[in-house]
């Protein structure tokens, strides 16, 4: 949870912990050979979900949620950054609800933002992402969405 939240911040991150909880629950009563492939992987000790792709060109950006409260994102090398993607602005639809990012966005001006993160060097878990050359998986935090729209949304913090 991040610095200065406050408690609806608090009853979101509760509800999202609850979700995870759920989607352990229902991984445990199924049988893992019963759910499609890019639902669940479970990859360095982690669970991943498939929650999208922006497809085009060449390009595969994909967006996987885990169990840790932290996304993996799949996006296009920036040369000489080696913790860097770049990503397309559809990919951020594919977020969970009422979640962001708990990093910060850069702009390109093209359709695309740069975004930083820990770069995943596991080969099993690269292998089973299926990710070309010229792209890099990276993680990020998970934060939760405060809108300055809402009434309880405490502005400055």
């Amino acid at each position: 949870m991040k610095r200065g939240a406050t408690f609806r911040d608090l009853g979101n991150y509760q509800k999202l912990t609850a979700k995870h909880e759920i989607f352990d629950v229902m991984l445990a009563a199924t049988s893992k050979s019963s759910l499609p492939q890019r639902l669940t992987q479970r990859t360095d000790g982690m669970r991943t979900r498939f929650l999208g792709k922006s497809t085009r060109n060449n390009g595969s950006p994909t967006l996987y949620a885990t169990e840790r409260g932290t996304y993996i994102v799949q996006g296009w090398r920036v040369p000489g950054k080696d913790q860097h993607v770049e990503i397309p602005y559809e990919l951020l639809t594919f977020l969970e609800r009422g979640t962001c990012f708990n990093v910060k966005l850069d702009d390109t001006g093209k359709g695309t933002f740069l975004l930083t993160g820990t770069p995943v060097v596991d080969a099993e878990v690269l292998n089973k992402f299926d990710v070309p050359d010229h792209e890099l998986c990276i993680e990020v935090p998970m934060g939760v969405e405060v809108r300055p729209d809402e009434p309880s949304a405490v502005l400055g913090s």
